[in-house]
């Protein structure tokens, strides 16, 4: 007896059978910062990435005298070539042996400052090369400054050298220019006097108070020699002329009593200014007058009983004659004809008569 037959198909062949069940996929693993996710299925793994380059750590200049760092070498320097030697003496009996001079200086100078290798950069790492030491050129040949020059800064252009300042030409300048302004002024105060002298009227300048009288033409009033005794003046009060050897002092002083005529014109000649009133002026205004005068340099003052003014001014070669007490006049005739007028301005002012000869 026979089973049952699996079914077939119509040319004898067994009909297929279910398929395959299908493979789960395998576990993602989670993502991770940083992480390299998974290669698919069947791809073909990435070929091996080579590592980064290290930078070489930067190499410091080569410096004469120093010492090259690891994996680097120095040069050789150049070398002096060996010093020839001398033959051999000749042996003789009874010579005796001479004296060779030295071949070369006992110490050859260095090849470089301070030793070690030429200035410049690291040679490569490595054994050192084959062959002759490198030839190191000389070095450059810097021209001296000109005269009065020097370098200046990095470029090397030249300037001008500053100069240290010659004291004794200062002093000198300053001690010449000194000399000069006196000597100036010592020829303005000297062309001055003479000017004066040569003409006095030009001392009456538009600042002088109006009603002065100009007694410059004068030629007695001009006249300076000195005389003995009495002299009779055609002007009284006078204001100039021949006088006494000696003066009337004439620093502020208000005398009481008249003047000589001849003492009071020396001490014009010196500068001074005279100033007279009439004895009948009243005393308060005598007094206004001598508060002019006290303390005052080359002013005098004395009551003057010929005078027909009641005030009356007087300077060499000019006179001012007031019927009133008219201080600003007095004060601008002092201003304008005191040590101007005279022949001998800033004479002596002191050292006269202190007292009326009369």
């Amino acid at each position: 007896m026979t089973g049952p037959q699996p079914p077939s198909s119509e040319d004898g062949t067994p009909p297929p059978g279910p398929p395959p069940a299908p493979v789960p996929p395998a576990p993602v693993p989670p993502a991770v910062p940083g992480s390299v996710p998974p290669a698919p299925p069947g791809s073909v793994p990435p070929a091996p990435v080579p590592p980064a380059p290290v930078r070489p750590a930067p190499v410091p200049p080569a410096v004469p005298g120093s010492v090259p760092p690891p994996g680097y070498w120095a040069p050789p320097q150049p070398q002096y070539p060996p010093a020839p030697q001398y033959p051999a003496a000749p042996p003789y009996p009874g010579a005796p042996p001479p004296q060779y001079p030295p071949q070369y200086p006992p110490q050859y100078p260095p090849q470089y400052p301070g030793g070690g290798w030429p200035p410049g950069s690291w040679p490569s790492v490595g054994p050192p090369p084959a062959g002759p030491p490198p030839v190191v050129p000389p070095p450059p040949v810097v021209p001296p400054p000109p005269p009065g020059w020097w370098p200046a800064g990095a470029s090397g252009a030249w300037e001008p050298q500053p100069r240290e300042p010659k004291w004794g030409v200062i002093i000198g300048s300053v001690a010449g220019g000194l000399v000069l302004v006196l000597l100036c002024v010592f020829a303005f105060v000297v062309f001055r006097r003479l000017s004066r002298e040569a003409n006095p009227a030009a001392v009456h300048t538009s600042s002088a108070p109006a009603g002065v009288i100009d007694l410059t033409y004068d030629e007695f009033i001009q006249d300076k020699s000195h005389r003995d005794g009495l002299i009779l003046y055609p002007i009284r009060p006078p204001a100039g002329g021949p006088h006494h050897a000696e003066w009337q002092n004439c620093e502020g002083v208000v005398y009481g009593a008249p003047l000589d005529d001849a003492d009071a014109v020396h001490s014009l000649e010196h500068g001074a200014v005279w100033i007279t009133y009439r004895p009948d002026l009243a005393s308060a205004d005598v007094g206004r007058l001598a508060d002019r005068v006290r303390g005052q340099e080359y002013i005098m003052m004395s009551p003057y009983p010929d005078q027909k003014a009641l005030v009356s001014v007087q300077a060499w070669g000019y006179q001012l004659r007031l019927d009133t007490v008219d201080l600003v006049a007095v004060d601008k005739f002092i201003a304008v004809y005191r040590h101007t007028a005279a022949p001998e301005p800033s004479g002596l002012c002191s050292g006269g008569l202190t007292e009326p000869r009369r």
